[in-house]
């Protein structure tokens, strides 16, 4: 599960003024990705993250948001695999 959509609306973003900073066509990228329907590769990621770092996104500490803090590691896995 990521974050996006939660740190979109922190910041007043629509998922169509969100797609257009990232330089997309169609809202319907954003939120294909905000719902997890689309996979997500690393330069992508970095593009929403960019998109919402320059929006004024915070995470909980006040600090703009990292690629962690929009894509936080699945705890499930991370027991799993201990």
């Amino acid at each position: 599960m990521n974050r996006i959509s939660h740190f979109r609306k922190q910041v007043g973003l629509s998922q169509y003024q969100a797609a257009i900073d990232a330089g997309w066509e169609y809202q319907s990228r954003w939120s294909s990705y905000e719902r997890g329907v689309r996979a997500i590769d690393i330069q992508t990621g970095r593009l929403i993250v960019q998109v919402l770092r320059r929006a004024g996104a915070r995470n909980d500490e006040g600090s703009l948001v990292t690629l962690d803090d929009v894509f936080p590691a699945d705890p499930a896995a991370r027991s799993a695999a201990a």
